[in-house]
């Protein structure tokens, strides 16, 4: 393993902690002060998204020699299409092709099979990045769990899904049941499943959809760790980035943010 810089310590060590809070021109939208102190409330390590991208971007081609040419990068996020900036960098170079790992809530539903499959595309000599993690929106009053979309005047759900898991657990008559299975919403029943365990402490914390958020991204590491195991042999050889955290949303044409909670690079023999 080399550069292993593991748990929420990692952003502070990979990073020096900058925040540039900018006026967006564009928009009739301006940041208010409400949204940046719940940001830094709740998410103390998190960076704008412009800045995170080019510091990732910087440090695996300045000191681990990633080839953009040779680099292909797989995500497990939501399925949610707010995410895109964050997993699409406009950035000179680099192809914005992403093998989707990830579906609701950025569990990787696509298990194995994906995890091989995307094994297999790696560039001959190549390198891999993983980037994976839940999202949570932080709205322009500073409201938890909502932002405004783009031609929305009403703010929606983020993470619609970890948040109706919440609801799910708020219902006594679902949360006694202790089964749900419906083929019809499989992906929202895996999330449900996987919290299940902390049902009690999520409707305790004094915001359920946060707890949640921060719960489910140790609840994908998890898995992908799990699914990387059985896995591995297809990336023998291989350079790979880990990079996992909490994306925050916010309102329409005012940039995400990321809060890093691994950055690790291995190369698998």
């Amino acid at each position: 393993m080399e550069d292993a810089i593991p748990g929420e310590i990692g952003g502070r060590i990979l990073f020096q902690r900058i925040i540039s809070v900018k006026r967006m021109n564009q928009t009739k939208q301006t940041r208010t002060d409400k949204s940046v102190e719940t940001i830094k409330k709740y998410f103390p390590e998190a960076m704008e998204e412009e800045w995170f991208q080019r510091k990732s971007i910087e440090r695996l081609t300045q000191i681990h020699q990633f080839d953009f040419d040779r680099m292909i990068v797989a995500t497990s996020v939501c399925s949610d299409e707010i995410n895109r900036s964050m997993t699409d960098p406009e950035y000179p170079g680099l192809s914005r092709d992403r093998f989707q790992l990830g579906g609701l809530g950025g569990y990787p539903f696509t298990g194995v099979t994906g995890l091989k499959a995307f094994a297999s595309h790696i560039p001959d000599n190549g390198f891999a990045v993983i980037f994976y993690g839940p999202h949570i929106g932080i709205s322009g009053d500073g409201t938890v769990g909502k932002v405004c979309r783009h031609h929305q005047d009403h703010p929606t759900s983020s993470c619609g899904a970890l948040q109706m898991t919440v609801q799910q657990f708020l219902d006594p008559k679902v949360a006694a049941s202790g089964t749900m299975e419906d083929s019809l919403d499989h992906q929202e029943l895996e999330i449900i499943s996987n919290l299940q365990d902390h049902q009690h402490e999520i409707l305790t914390a004094k915001e359920p959809l946060l707890d949640a958020t921060l719960l489910f991204y140790h609840v994908i590491d998890r898995r992908l760790q799990e699914l990387f195991e059985r896995a591995k042999d297809s990336f023998r050889g291989i350079r790979v980035a880990w990079i996992g955290g909490i994306t925050i949303n916010t309102d329409y044409g005012l940039p995400d943010w990321f809060e890093v909670k691994r950055f690790d690079i291995h190369t698998y023999g």
